[in-house]
C-alpha cells in the first residue's frame, strides 16, 4: 500500500497486513469453520459459514 493512500489517515479504518491471521488459534478456527461447511455441503445442508446467504433463499 502506498504510503499516501487516503484509508491510512481515516479514525475508523485498521490497517493491517495479510499476515494478521496467522496465530495457531486463528488457523485452527478457519481450519474448523471450512471442515464444517465441507461436512454440511456432503450431508446437504445449509453451510454455516456462508458469505452470501441469500443463495439459500432461492431453495
Amino acid at each position: 500500500m502506498d504510503k499516501n493512500n487516503p484509508l491510512l489517515d481515516m479514525e475508523n479504518v485498521c490497517v493491517l497486513p495479510h499476515i494478521g491471521s496467522a496465530t495457531e488459534e486463528t488457523r485452527e478456527k478457519m481450519a474448523m469453520m471450512a471442515a464444517q461447511n465441507i461436512v454440511a455441503a456432503l450431508r446437504g445442508e445449509q453451510m454455516p459459514q456462508v458469505i452470501n446467504p441469500e443463495v439459500y433463499e432461492s431453495l
